[in-house]
């Protein structure tokens, strides 16, 4: 799988900056939580944890042995990455649709490409599920075991599309991933990643961290490049 140069260089002068995982807390979760859950009619009682999370701390929290509910470790996985809490609320509406799929990958019942398929499916009916794929591929890579479902977001999309020299995901006007992305699109990003962890000697996480980089008013190199490129 061939990666175009230029790019791939630029991305290796930058990818060491993006790889301690304590740089990646989302929102407090708990706070995130007491915004959503009052405009909920019904919903499950939990007590989420009252404090940000890094990655490693949300995969224990999202390990079939921890403690959590699947609800909790969704309710987690949002609040990690800042959702909008607006589409929160649509989204734990639906959430007794998504439930079996998050069981299923936390007890190894389905691999990653199987629960992509699940939420696919979901996220083409209406009403609006309040998540799309850079949010259902999230608790993919946070709830399936193997954590190689990787989070296919615009930044991380965008960068493999640069990266391969080819639309490996198709991205909506606006830069968002288009609803068209089958599992075979996600898979052969996913590929992408793991190849490309392999050419690097580091791990496909840390690839995919790399490529998300940093964006607001202080973007990271990566992420400016990105923006500047496509």
């Amino acid at each position: 799988m061939p990666f175009v140069k230029a790019h791939l260089d630029f991305f290796v002068q930058h990818l060491a900056e993006a790889t301690a995982e304590e740089q990646w807390p989302g929102d407090n979760i708990k706070d995130w939580w007491n915004h959503v859950e009052p405009k909920l009619k019904q919903c499950s009682k939990i007590n989420p944890p009252n404090h940000k999370m890094t990655r490693n701390q949300l995969k224990q929290l999202c390990h079939a042995n921890s403690r959590a509910s699947d609800l909790e470790c969704a309710v987690a996985v949002m609040a990690w990455g800042k959702q909008n809490r607006k589409n929160g609320i649509m989204l734990f509406k639906r959430f007794a649709e998504i439930e079996p799929i998050i069981g299923d990958m936390r007890s190894g019942n389905i691999k990653y490409p199987k629960a992509y398929e699940r939420f696919h499916d979901i996220w083409q009916k209406p009403p609006r599920l309040g998540m799309g794929a850079a949010y259902f591929t999230k608790l993919i890579f946070f709830c399936e075991p193997s954590h190689k479902g990787y989070i296919m977001d615009q930044w991380t999309s965008k960068s493999v599309n640069l990266l391969t020299g080819k639309d490996v995901v198709y991205l909506r006007i606006d830069g968002y991933v288009n609803k068209k992305n089958t599992v075979k699109n996600y898979q052969c990003f996913c590929e992408y990643i793991e190849k490309l962890a392999s050419k690097l000697g580091t791990s496909g996480e840390k690839v995919e961290m790399a490529m998300f980089s940093k964006g607001g008013s202080n973007k990271w190199p990566w992420r400016q490049y990105v923006i500047d490129k496509t």
